[in-house]
């Protein structure tokens, strides 16, 4: 019987512990008081790593899937930029796709920014990041004028909604309007947002609240979205015509 409880023990603890229902330290000291081997016990945490990778793709998988053909447009090319452009203060698109300046040191020429008359790695700011979106995803079927690249032009390009109306693809403000991102994901734990940020120090995708006071208390109302607004059907429109073009050619066409 002791045998058999050591087996169950061996074969149902690696087994819980996949599934998240108790730390992994709890079931890592259960396998070493049954004497599993390290190999072994490398083998099982190897597993878990490796499901719990898939898990995490296959939940992404399942929010794609139930997003529009335009949205995934939209969320593929901002996702693009995510980690690999810095935030630039009055950083605006000046070409579709890659741009071979970005990173590159340039003098900061917009006032009112900590930054101003310094020098800086080129990037873009949030709603240079935005313009830069819709512009890439139609192959320029969308220019400047159309999305705007302020703050203030996107608001106007926009209508708002309420938080419970929101789909990937909406914009997303902070209290005072002069931050703005695109809602990139919508889950029951939250809403995420892919934003150019100079707090994050560049483009992001973050929850909806990204920044607290020092103590991590509060949250801080400029690193907050708060508001929600919907492109104008005229953009959606054009993105969806470009959404349909993808469907025959690679993304990277897109990119390029």
């Amino acid at each position: 019987m002791p045998k058999q409880n050591s087996l169950i023990k061996k074969l149902i603890i690696p087994f819980i512990g996949l599934m998240g229902l108790f730390p992994h330290n709890v079931y890592s000291q259960e396998l070493q008081k049954d004497t599993i081997s390290k190999p072994q016990t490398e083998e099982f945490l190897k597993t878990i790593t490796e499901n719990r990778t898939s898990i995490r793709a296959l939940k992404n998988n399942i929010h794609e899937s139930n997003l529009e053909p335009y949205q995934k447009l939209i969320l593929k090319t901002a996702q693009s930029l995510d980690g690999k452009v810095k935030y630039f203060w009055g950083g605006k698109p000046h070409k579709i796709g890659i741009d071979e300046t970005w990173g590159q040191e340039k003098k900061v020429t917009s006032k009112f920014h900590h930054t101003y008359n310094t020098m800086q790695p080129n990037g873009l700011d949030c709603s240079g990041f935005i313009a830069w979106v819709f512009e890439t995803a139609t192959n320029g079927n969308i220019k400047d004028e159309d999305i705007g690249i302020s703050t203030t032009t996107l608001f106007s390009k926009s209508t708002a909604i309420e938080k419970s109306e929101v789909k990937v693809g909406d914009f997303a403000l902070n209290k005072k309007g002069n931050h703005i991102g695109i809602v990139s994901e919508i889950t029951p734990n939250g809403i995420k947002v892919i934003h150019a940020s100079d707090t994050m120090g560049g483009v992001a995708e973050t929850p909806l609240c990204f920044a607290k006071d020092k103590n991590n208390q509060k949250e801080l109302e400029d690193a907050t979205f708060t508001e929600f607004r919907r492109p104008n059907e005229t953009i959606i429109k054009k993105v969806i015509d470009s959404a349909n073009i993808t469907q025959t050619k690679s993304f990277d066409f897109f990119l390029r």
